[in-house]
């Protein structure tokens, strides 16, 4: 499930006319299918060397994280003649700092803690699609669907809880919550909760 906040941001840059690409420190091999389904075509990703066939267990350096995506971003606009002090760049997470320092739109998505803070620190955007939930009308979507299995991946308990009474309400059964703290150093604590019809 995308947030339906976020897909709108996407397809207002795209109306726009603006170079839309992907800026992630995981490999193509999670990207290119989420890139494929927004229609977006340029992946900027950690990158695993092959040689012959075959995977070497070496990324390609630098690696898409922290200074290699400052790397990546500054090579890619320069390739496509794309103005960083103009562009925007979406995050969670305050291991992205350096590529928000060198746009000029840096726009904070669902932010982990401390990246929170720092944005307010700096007077920087904050999108919180995730805060509001799924809402009534994507819960209806998704059980349209009949689905034997819904998953919800939330940092906020507030809106995991109102979508929770939601997908009660139109017959689905909450089974399991498994609370995941996926990357330690950022504070960002995901709850992954599964409902299935009753």
């Amino acid at each position: 499930y995308l947030v339906p906040g976020m897909c709108e941001i996407l397809e207002g840059h795209r109306s726009s006319g603006h170079v839309i690409a992907f800026l992630s420190s995981s490999t193509h091999y999670l990207a290119r299918p989420l890139a494929r389904d927004l229609g977006v075509e340029h992946l900027l990703v950690t990158r695993l060397e092959v040689v012959d066939g075959k995977f070497t267990g070496r990324p390609v350096r630098p690696v898409c994280y922290g200074p290699g995506k400052v790397h990546w971003a500054k090579a890619f606009a320069d390739e496509q003649g794309v103005d960083l002090a103009s562009s925007w760049f979406y995050t969670d997470s305050v291991t992205d700092l350096p590529v928000l320092e060198i746009v000029g739109r840096p726009r904070v998505v669902n932010p982990d803690r401390l990246l929170r803070r720092e944005a307010r620190r700096r007077g920087w955007a904050i999108v919180d699609p995730a805060r509001a939930g799924l809402g009534a009308e994507a819960c209806d979507v998704l059980v349209a669907t009949r689905a034997e299995r819904i998953v919800l991946v939330s940092c906020d308990p507030v809106s995991l809880a109102r979508d929770t009474a939601l997908l009660r309400e139109r017959g689905y059964a909450h089974r399991v919550t498994t609370v995941l703290d996926l990357f330690p150093h950022t504070s960002h604590v995901e709850a992954v909760t599964v409902f299935e019809p009753r």
